[in-house]
């Protein structure tokens, strides 16, 4: 009797792998971006769970989706394996393929249909510097160059391109950064690899470079991340903090605050254009609307008395510091401590604006006495 080879035990096990990841890996997509990971942090914030439990139910979801995944390919090894209709097997076999590389090209090429764009757009801005010799520097900015678009560059006069993608950023940004050092060869344009990750962790040692380059460099330079936005953003805000100044108003590719329909840690709250209340923002919210230049300035009420917020409390001046934001500690413990709030809000017009104010979730009693109050301040 003839022996199909998937039906030989090795060719099982791998075909077994093969099935597993080929329904773990969309199923991880839609528990991570729509599905079970959000119902957990909006349960999170309806019953104040703390940061712990919060990971640990996360956690526990990814280990469940391990696990019903492995089921679900052994059902259908065995269901494949079977003797039911040919047609069936192999209509489900290709079908959940396909799934599974459309999910692979869209994490990879595609991350954009997955993100809120707010607005963002391929325009680019331009910030000038003197650096150190005397020289003008100019760094314009923009989303990731293909070779044509290095061939203009080239053609335009600048003399280097700054890539800000990083290879840990997998699958997508190995291959991009792999074929843009083919393509700058090509063209004969000098490349500059200064890896910023998007989020906030890690990029101490980018900072440094970013500053030597805007001291050093000489000409100009395009600047650019994947989409052209967050890191991008973060590195104009760190050449205007060293005194670039603007030669070119374009259209910002900013992801602005307004355009974000809520944080994951809960609602915000806009008192005005100048002014926010928001919960503590994630690393990815960090980096994508407070450090970026939007806000000059960040006001905390967590409380360094509380064993629970210190921890917050030092990360945030940490990354705050890092690039460049004012951070402002005004602890108020809870709505009934009026003279915390007196002070307050007796300190907010002399604190620089646009700012953000937070505590840590927005389902603390204190965000609806504030919205009040804050609004009620006449700022300078």
């Amino acid at each position: 009797m003839k022996v199909n080879f998937y039906e030989r035990p090795i060719y099982k096990w791998l075909f077994l792998g093969y099935i597993f990841v080929i329904i773990f890996f969309p199923s991880g997509f839609y528990t991570l971006l729509a599905g079970p990971s959000k119902w957990i942090i909006d349960a999170a914030l309806k019953y104040s769970w703390t940061e712990q439990s919060e990971k640990l139910v996360q956690r526990l979801v990814i280990l469940l989706l391990i696990v019903v995944s492995f089921l679900l390919a052994l059902l259908f090894k065995k269901f494949f394996l079977s003797k039911s209709n040919s047609f069936l097997r192999y209509f489900s076999l290709t079908f959940l393929s396909v799934l599974f590389l459309t999910s692979v090209y869209f994490f990879t090429f595609k991350p954009e249909v997955f993100i809120k764009l707010g607005g963002a757009s391929m325009d680019s801005t331009m910030q000038s510097n003197i650096g150190s010799h005397g020289q003008t520097i100019e760094f314009v900015m923009g989303a990731y160059p293909d070779l044509k678009e290095l061939r203009r560059l080239k053609e335009a006069g600048y003399v280097g391109v700054v890539s800000l993608l990083d290879e840990l950023v997998v699958p997508a940004e190995p291959n991009l950064i792999k074929q843009e050092n083919e393509n700058a060869q090509k063209i004969g344009i000098s490349l500059i690899r200064i890896p910023m990750l998007p989020w906030v962790s890690g990029n101490n040692e980018s900072i440094e470079k970013i500053h030597k380059l805007a001291k050093e460099g000489k000409g100009k330079y395009f600047v650019h991340c994947y989409l052209g936005r967050d890191r991008v953003n973060v590195f104009r805000k760190i050449i205007k903090d060293m005194g670039a100044k603007s030669v070119s108003l374009q259209k910002e590719i900013l992801r602005h605050i307004d355009d974000l329909p809520r944080f994951e840690r809960g609602k915000y709250f806009k008192i005005n254009s100048q002014v926010y209340l928001t919960p503590f923002p994630t690393d990815e919210e960090f980096f994508g609307y407070i450090v970026n230049g939007q806000f000059a300035s960040v006001i905390s009420l967590l409380d360094p008395k509380n064993p629970d917020d210190t921890t917050w409390i030092a990360k945030e001046k940490n990354i705050l510091l890092r690039y460049g934001v004012h951070y402002v500690n005004l602890p108020v413990s809870d709505a009934k401590n009026k003279n915390a709030i007196k002070i307050l809000l007796d300190s907010l017009p002399q604190i620089k604006k646009p700012y953000v104010i937070h505590k840590y979730n927005s389902e603390d009693p204190i965000y609806a006495l504030l919205k009040n109050e804050i609004a009620a301040v006449k700022m300078n």
